[in-house]
């Protein structure tokens, strides 16, 4: 925890405030910083293919790189 102004928050609790999003959503959306890296460049590059979605990647995304596929 950081603390700053006498107050103690986590960062991830003030993006939540700041943004108005839910925590449950910052804190599956922080999960897509574990995406596999060809995934990232394939994203980066435009050629993700369709089946490849924000929605799809939020709705479970396994935390080894090779379950990924």
């Amino acid at each position: 925890m950081i603390v700053a102004h006498g107050e103690s928050r986590a960062p991830r609790q003030r993006h939540v405030d700041r943004e108005g999003i839910a925590p449950s959503y910052m804190t599956r959306f922080l999960l897509l910083t574990l995406l596999a890296l060809d995934i990232v460049e394939a994203v980066l590059d435009g050629k993700q293919g369709t089946e490849v979605t924000l929605t799809r990647l939020l709705e479970s995304l396994p935390m080894e790189w090779s379950a990924q596929h």
